[in-house]
């Protein structure tokens, strides 16, 4: 089955040395290399002695015109590419797996949450419909 291929990625840091870097978009054949190359420039920006993170916020426009917004955590230590927090998002939030730090019964109230609850078979369609990260 082929998949439906971003077509840009926006991605704005809201909190940090914002002033130092601006919002950007990303188009062409690898949106999700370009945007993950700008993260690890922002990341790099941080300062060294810095503990928790700062929040971002990005959208993806897919071919076909469905959007998908979310928020990004950009942090020193961690280094997550973009295609991996979406998935793994979407795969936690659309009940198809567990992370391990969450008890069976914790995993369980999670998926009773309202924004879950209301967007569960949307977390599911973005798994089976649309390609996360790789050239388009």
């Amino acid at each position: 089955m082929t998949r439906i291929a971003a077509q840009s990625i926006w991605f704005r840091q809201a909190e940090g040395r914002i002033h130092e870097i601006a919002e950007r978009t990303f188009e062409g054949p690898d949106p999700w290399g370009a945007a993950d190359a700008h993260i690890a420039m922002c990341r790099s920006r941080m300062p060294h002695d810095m503990l928790g993170y700062y929040k971002c916020d990005f959208k993806i426009t897919f071919q076909d015109g469905f959007v998908y917004e979310g928020r990004y955590e950009l942090s020193r230590d961690e280094r997550v590419p973009l295609h991996d927090h979406v998935r793994r998002f979407c795969e936690i939030s659309s009940g198809r797996w567990r992370p391990s730090r969450m008890s069976e019964e914790q995993y369980a109230e999670y998926l009773t949450w309202d924004h879950v609850r209301k967007h569960r078979e949307t977390f599911a369609r973005i798994l089976d419909t649309y390609q996360l990260g790789g050239l388009q």
